[in-house]
């Protein structure tokens, strides 16, 4: 059995179930149903570049870009940061999509400027370590979405 639980406007107090219309408070989502599926409206934008690496540059750039690495750590401390995301194509493997994660696009921007001169260094490291990169956008996530099992 799946149940659908869903947050009315954004405060995960208060849950929906499929099976009603009425919006009704839920102690704990985990109460109903087998599973938890729960989708959140949340107002995160997300940064997606695309690099295609070097080969012989992979190492490095995957310690420095990865989540825990050089680019995460600079912005660690930064208000509105909330993450990085490094992909590898399964075809390509020098291929990458790099996923940031902030509160907002006014808090990034404030972030690269406060970290204007160590952000040029690994920019300068990452011009080296490349072949072709491009940014693809900002993204604004519209909703976050999870299923676990229900114990």
């Amino acid at each position: 059995m799946m149940e659908m639980i869903w947050a009315k406007d954004g405060d995960p107090r208060y849950f929906s179930s499929r099976c009603g219309s009425s919006l009704w408070p839920l102690p704990s989502p985990y109460l109903t149903g087998r599973f938890f599926n729960a989708i959140l409206p949340t107002s995160m934008v997300q940064i997606v570049r695309e690099f295609v690496v070097r080969e012989e540059a992979r190492g490095p750039f995957e310690l420095a870009f990865g989540p825990g690495g050089l680019w995460s750590r600079l912005f660690a401390r930064s208000i509105g940061f909330q993450g990085i995301t490094l992909l590898r194509d399964t075809k390509n493997p020098r291929r990458y999509l790099m996923v940031e994660s902030w509160g907002t696009e006014a808090q990034r921007e404030q972030a690269l400027a406060e970290q204007q001169e160590e952000y040029a260094q690994l920019e300068a490291a990452l011009a080296k370590w490349t072949e072709s990169r491009a940014e693809w956008g900002v993204f604004r996530m519209l909703a976050q979405a999870a299923v676990r099992p229900l114990r």
